[in-house]
């Protein structure tokens, strides 16, 4: 199955990596960022003109587009960069970019005949709530599941070792987990909502937990914060991070800005 959505992403991240000015590789980044976003497949947009219409595409993606399409290839990206002499630091980047999906390729294998539907979701097990980075409390975010469905959730507020995110200490942990209790009594029988949390993976592959603070929860997010723009291999980070006692989800990061997002 062809991804053009993620070629053409993957052509203006090329442009901007050897765009002349910081406002140029800023404009090409948010143009490939808007490109993964798009749902649908981008071809019957360019060829109907109506490609130019979505907010962060312009003149110069629409023809990166229009060539990448009918052509099968983009010379005038080619040729950038080969005049750039980045070509070795390109290839780089492809490397990391290797076996991505497009929003768009993604929604076409879940489409798939016997892919899981939304409707078969019984709930959610990475939300956060108040007690860190969220928005709500415990007790509307279960109204939300039971209107949705849902019959369990699991509460992964991020942990003290994330304070730009109002990781919760030890001690505001306990208060959530009597919370829970009681609003797992209240809700008997009508659903469920598991005490677990979401901790930081360092750079060595170790939760900045201790076991015996992680004990405490029924399941552990596992996820990574920091270190996360270096080149080198990380599996076997996120490999010993997973293979922790305790650790039931490897939760995802986010490196903000990065052309190998």
């Amino acid at each position: 199955m062809r991804d053009v959505n993620l070629e053409l992403a993957s052509a203006l991240y090329d442009m901007s990596a050897v765009a002349g000015d910081s406002q140029r590789a800023w404009g090409y980044k948010r143009a490939a960022k808007a490109v993964l976003r798009i749902d649908r497949d981008i071809t019957p947009l360019v060829t109907s003109n109506t490609f130019k219409a979505i907010a962060g595409i312009g003149p110069t993606t629409d023809r990166i587009a229009r060539e990448l399409i009918l052509d099968g290839r983009c010379a005038f990206v080619e040729r950038a960069v080969r005049e750039s002499g980045k070509e070795q630091e390109i290839a780089r980047l492809h490397n990391l970019r290797r076996q991505y999906l497009s929003r768009a390729a993604v929604k076409q294998i879940v489409a798939r005949k016997g892919s899981p539907s939304r409707a078969k979701y019984r709930g959610d097990f990475q939300m956060h709530s108040i007690y860190s980075d969220g928005a709500e409390t415990l007790e509307s975010i279960i109204n939300a599941c039971i209107e949705r469905g849902w019959s369990c959730a699991g509460m992964t507020d991020h942990s003290y070792g994330l304070s730009i995110a109002g990781g919760m200490s030890m001690e505001r942990a306990i208060e959530q987990h009597a919370e829970i209790d009681a609003l797992n009594r209240t809700y008997g029988g009508r659903f469920r909502m598991f005490k677990g949390i979401e901790a930081n993976i360092r750079a060595d592959g170790s939760i900045d937990m201790e076991q015996h603070e992680m004990r405490r929860f029924e399941y552990i997010v596992a996820s990574p914060h920091s270190a996360l723009r270096k080149s080198i291999d990380q599996t076997e980070r996120m490999v010993a991070a997973d293979s922790q006692r305790g650790v039931a989800i490897l939760g995802g990061g986010a490196a903000s800005g990065s052309n190998r997002n």
